[in-house]
């Protein structure tokens, strides 16, 4: 048991870092200020146990802003050690079935005593927020199980049963694929369905129409009436898309589909959001087409990347 909550405690301490790498780029890319959830909820334990924050002033705001962290950085440990003891028990789970669970574990740790305390109501959030919340618990969760799994002194050894009748598993490969084209996607939505069409043989008809579609939004994306691509319709479109290229991709390559499904979802969030940063911080050198251009070719080249035809073997 003592090696079980070590290993938890590295890989919870690697989770908790992946968060709040996650978090503070969002906040660098949006421009947003830092949540100050966790500290009420901190406050609102404390208070609860009959204690208080001592201080007033600044005094009181910094030591409050630091038990919250500090409240963070415990329950980031206490779910590494929650997913490590699971496996030391024997709880063998594939890794995205495994990392969301201990993504969900994540998001329990720190929203259930935030209701509580009534920090705050989930029941009012908005999609929005639970998908602020939801994909850096994911990527925390990824992060926490794959520590684990590095630190396993004797992995169980796993039959593999060739069954010729369903798809193989996607390898990280194709999952890198799909992240790439998901992250182009968040740049240019077209081009998440564009890019597995076109590398695929499409009639002329399907392939002109591919075409003007992705220059039509090409050439959109430079008017300023466009809306941002982070408003919620925008946003989510682009993320559908990427899911829905990385999902052609595996089927184009017999892989089964959930892995490159997820990878392409995320790959698009973080593209919106690193378009939608590198579109706000060019605007002060050069012009929006100009920035608007430079997104297009990095986003064509890793769509490019990401569907090219591999050589059978």
């Amino acid at each position: 048991m003592t090696g079980a909550v070590r290993r938890g405690l590295l890989a919870g301490a690697a989770g908790t870092t992946a968060l709040n790498a996650v978090t503070y780029l969002d906040m660098a890319l949006r421009g947003r200020p830092g949540s100050d959830l966790p500290d009420q909820t901190v406050e609102g334990l404390i208070e609860a146990a009959g204690g208080s924050i001592s201080g007033s002033g600044s005094t009181y705001e910094a030591r409050r802003t630091a038990w919250g962290a500090v409240g963070g950085i415990g329950a980031g440990l206490a779910t590494g050690v929650v997913a490590s003891v699971a496996r030391g028990a024997g709880v063998r789970l594939p890794f995205l079935a495994a990392a969301a669970g201990t993504g969900a574990v994540a998001m329990a740790a720190s929203d259930v005593p935030a209701a509580l305390v009534g920090a705050t109501d989930p029941r009012q959030w908005e999609v929005a927020d639970w998908v602020a919340d939801a994909v850096p618990h994911l990527v925390m969760g990824a992060v926490t199980v794959a520590a684990v799994r590095a630190q396993d002194p004797d992995p169980a050894p796993e039959v593999h049963v060739v069954d010729l009748t369903r798809p193989g598993r996607a390898g990280l490969g194709l999952l890198t694929r799909s992240f790439a084209l998901g992250t182009a996607a968040g740049a240019r939505t077209s081009l998440g369905v564009a890019g597995p069409v076109l590398t695929g043989n499409p009639g002329r008809a399907a392939g002109t129409a591919t075409v003007l579609m992705t220059v039509g939004e090409m050439a959109a994306d430079k008017s300023p009436v466009v809306p941002s691509r982070l408003d919620d319709g925008a946003f989510y479109g682009r993320v559908g898309a990427g899911a829905a290229g990385a999902r052609m991709l595996a089927r184009r390559e017999d892989a089964r589909t959930l892995g490159p499904v997820v990878a392409g979802g995320l790959g698009a969030a973080v593209g919106s959001f690193a378009g939608a940063g590198w579109r706000s911080r060019a605007s002060a050198t050069m012009p929006n087409w100009a920035a608007g251009l430079v997104e297009d070719a990095v986003a064509v080249g890793l769509t490019a990347l990401a569907c090219r035809r591999r050589p059978r073997r």
